[in-house]
């Protein structure tokens, strides 16, 4: 992995996204890089990208609901295209 300022890093050659993902959130944190499909779809009818940029945040009091957390300095940019 090599840094990209604060807690951010690019995923390169053997670091996968889940490595980065651990790197930032920590051991104990639920999270998964499988991406919800639907809400890939709606970022492909965007024109973004997410696969490789985030992971799948789940609230630590009710795994049942969950969302996008940015990996990269890319997941922080589509995060903040979606929002508007």
């Amino acid at each position: 992995m090599e840094a990209w300022g604060i807690n951010y890093y690019r995923v390169s050659k053997g670091c996968s996204v889940g490595d980065v993902a651990r790197a930032q959130l920590g051991d104990s944190a639920v999270f998964d890089y499988a991406l919800p499909q639907s809400w890939v779809d709606d970022c492909f009818e965007r024109g973004l990208d997410p696969r490789g940029n985030m992971v799948w945040v789940y609230d630590e009091n009710d795994f049942r609901f969950g969302g996008p957390w940015p990996i990269t300095r890319r997941g922080i940019e589509i995060l903040a295209l979606l929002a508007r």
